[in-house]
């Protein structure tokens, strides 16, 4: 009987495994301002809302609400970085924006992201006046406050699982061979910023990320909570901010789920709240 305990005890370990595998981050990339322009990092530190200084800062009309891409393409061309606590904005044709964040005034409005209304504080005139002006209507800009209460969907969270401006979840990971498969089916291929990802990884097969229930490194710890449905962003050209049909039409005919919806990456939810990771990290994950 022990005999076949221990063979029983064998076999689950041999099982657990087989399915932990390993990949190697291959690029690190934050948005500082909700819907322009990201950047590579060569190292990125979490907190309770996902990266540091991503989607911290956000950019809405008179109402308070939320303004992207999507409608308003020209935000492709915003630069936005933040060095020494300096944020600094950058767009064709306009002089380059900076001001100390800590100078920032703290007035509380209410602004809403799809259907979360939430408390930010807003940034004051200067960064209005240069959205406004470079955008060519009336915007404000926000950002979070420390008090920021957000929950992810309760369907994938936990209790002290919270998010940024970002759309839904805390980061975003996509495979350097997802990307490769779709440029192969395409007649012009795009490039991940198409895609606006927070972790690349290169190692695996295409498409596996959409598997993958627990990420590490180090210290670090992810779930993969659910596969990204894309949206007509993906079909803006950041360079140009021209829209056309692709890649979304491509995708929809080998990428479209039960429910309709074209997938594209995994969201992921930091179980600790702290850590830090790196470009060429190793990074073991599970999956189903």
């Amino acid at each position: 009987m022990a005999d076949v305990y221990a063979h029983r005890a064998y076999s689950q370990i041999t099982l657990t495994l087989k399915k932990i595998k390993m990949v190697q981050i291959s690029d690190l990339r934050i948005y500082p301002i909700k819907s322009c322009k990201g950047f590579s990092v060569p190292s990125v530190t979490l907190d309770a809302y996902g990266f540091t200084d991503d989607r911290r800062f956000m950019i809405v009309d008179t109402s308070g609400r939320f303004v992207t891409a999507r409608e308003v393409h020209p935000l492709l061309w915003i630069e936005p970085s933040i060095e020494s606590g300096i944020l600094y904005m950058r767009a064709p044709g306009m002089e380059l924006f900076a001001t100390p964040i800590h100078l920032m005034p703290h007035s509380i409005v209410r602004v809403t992201v799809w259907e979360d209304t939430c408390e930010a504080w807003d940034c004051g005139g200067a960064p209005a006046e240069w959205l406004s002006q470079f955008l060519g209507a009336r915007y404000r800009l926000v950002r979070m406050q420390p008090q920021f209460l957000r929950p992810v969907d309760r369907k994938y969270a936990v209790a002290d699982d919270h998010v940024s401006f970002a759309d839904a979840y805390p980061a975003l990971v996509i495979s350097e061979a997802s990307l490769e498969l779709l440029n192969s089916k395409l007649a012009s291929p795009v490039t991940m910023t198409r895609f606006r990802p927070n972790i690349v990884v290169s190692g695996c097969a295409a498409h596996e990320e959409d598997t993958w229930q627990i990420m590490r490194t180090g210290a670090v710890e992810f779930r993969g909570v659910k596969r990204c449905s894309r949206c007509v962003l993906t079909t803006v050209d950041p360079e140009t901010t021209e829209s056309g049909a692709e890649p979304l039409k491509t995708l929809a005919t080998y990428r479209r789920s039960a429910e309709g919806k074209i997938m594209f990456g995994m969201n992921l939810i930091p179980v600790q709240k702290n850590g830090k990771l790196r470009i060429g990290d190793t990074i073991t994950y599970t999956g189903s």
